[in-house]
């Protein structure tokens, strides 16, 4: 049994509807029950159809879905065990903010090897220009001591 509130909308077995064929054929007529999301759910619909909103939500993927499967995998907070919004908030917030100093700590290890491994591409630049003048200066000195 839903519990839920809702509205329930149809027509009786009178038949007063013209429409009535082309929604149903029971005996008993059809129902169709309205809930109060739905408004919501059928305006998303509507921004859905266009291109630029289905391209923007596909960003969330990438953006949000990482962030509650890091949540839920790593630090296992499948549930809330505190009671209250405050105690809640505040223990999401803790959580929160373990996942971002996890995430400070990977970029900085991340930038520090990129870092690195430029260092090293500018070593090998100057070891490849320094060699490359080098071979200039000495190919220009054998010609000069060949005339």
């Amino acid at each position: 049994m839903n519990t839920r509130e809702h509205r329930v909308h149809g027509a009786g077995t009178r038949g007063g509807c013209p429409l009535r064929a082309r929604c149903t054929k029971a005996a008993q007529g059809r129902r169709i029950k309205r809930y109060p999301e739905d408004q919501r759910r059928e305006a998303l619909r509507m921004v859905m159809q266009h291109p630029q909103a289905r391209r923007a939500f596909s960003q969330r993927k990438a953006i949000v879905e990482p962030v509650f499967s890091s949540l839920r995998c790593q630090q296992r907070l499948n549930r809330f065990r505190r009671r209250g919004l405050a105690a809640v908030s505040r223990a999401f917030a803790l959580r929160v903010m373990a996942h971002n100093l996890s995430r400070a700590v990977a970029l900085s290890k991340e930038r520090s090897v990129l870092m690195l491994a430029a260092l090293r591409a500018m070593r090998t630049l100057t070891a490849h220009w320094r060699l490359r003048s080098l071979l200039r200066a000495s190919a220009s000195i054998s010609i000069i001591s060949q005339a």
